[in-house]
């Protein structure tokens, strides 16, 4: 890629064969993965030139932030914190009794671990094995994680399937051909059995959500579904006012929440969605707006 002319070259596909070809810049970037720390500075400076759709999203503690000084939705933010010291990790877990810890990289699970702490004693749940630990031993767990990680922690709001899964439930929204954000699917991730791990690459599993939420909920099915996507909706606008700058080409978000027993919406992460996601029954929907929107830009 020549920044300074303008010019990517690459291989198009033709006739059967893959053949090397030098073309213009694109009028629009639809970014489909994540990028190493010098593939980034050459996607900031292509996007002072051209519409990049997809743009890597912050972290979640920096949103985090941000949201919390936003009265109309700081009300449905699970607590988030960076841990500072081990003594920081043990005010949170006496506050709370049961935090969950996970890395800043939104896409590696691998280290992320319950705590929970009962009549002095602690317990962490990683992998699926329960472990028990004197508050000395967690303290030496936690110090060591810090040099290796950079870690943030919330506290573990339980929301179980009537069978005692754990589930949370992802909220993906596009925007269309209008530029106005749409519902694409809502689906449940349910984690197996022993674990608190919802993602389907660790065992979890997922399933149509109009029947899920009837399992769940029963008469009242309908209804939480429509107040999901109206929370949705008014959500996704009000981030993109208030981070007009970060989120002006972003056509996608995932909001994860969780539902307590009120059935009032807690939001634990926003990110921006890499490629195809979604389950099958809504694919051709996601990819049709990936046009939409891309045409859109093309065209403004």
């Amino acid at each position: 890629m020549d920044i300074r002319k303008r010019i990517v070259r690459g291989f198009v596909y033709e006739y059967g064969e893959w053949r090397q070809r030098d073309t213009t810049f694109p009028d629009v970037i639809y970014n489909l993965s994540s990028h190493s720390k010098k593939e980034m500075t050459i996607l900031r400076e292509l996007k002072r030139s051209i519409p990049i759709l997809n743009f890597p999203l912050e972290n979640w503690i920096d949103l985090y932030e941000t949201l919390q000084n936003e009265v109309q939705f700081n009300q449905n933010l699970i607590p988030s914190y960076t841990i500072k010291t081990s003594g920081h990790f043990f005010d949170i877990l006496s506050e709370y009794e049961r935090i969950i810890v996970k890395l800043y990289e939104r896409n590696n699970n691998a280290n992320m671990f319950l705590v929970e702490r009962k009549e002095g004693t602690c317990f962490v749940w990683k992998d699926g094995q329960l472990l028990e630990r004197d508050p000395e031993q967690l303290r030496i767990l936690i110090r060591h994680k810090m040099t290796e990680e950079r870690f943030f922690i919330q506290p573990y709001l339980l929301c179980k399937t009537t069978d005692g899964n754990s589930y949370n439930l992802q909220l993906q929204l596009q925007k269309n051909l209008f530029s106005e954000w749409t519902v694409t699917s809502i689906y449940p991730k349910i984690a197996p059995k022993g674990s608190i791990i919802t993602n389907m690459s660790s065992g979890g599993s997922t399933q149509e959500i109009d029947s899920f939420l009837k399992q769940q909920f029963g008469e009242n099915h309908t209804k939480i579904k429509q107040n999901i996507e109206h929370f949705a909706l008014q959500f996704a606008s009000h981030l993109v006012q208030i981070k007009k700058e970060k989120f002006q080409y972003t056509h996608e978000l995932n909001i994860d929440i969780v539902l307590d027993d009120l059935q009032k919406i807690w939001v634990f992460d926003v990110k921006c969605p890499l490629g195809v996601t979604s389950i099958n029954y809504s694919q051709l929907n996601q990819i049709r707006n990936h046009f939409y929107y891309a045409t859109y830009y093309a065209n403004i």
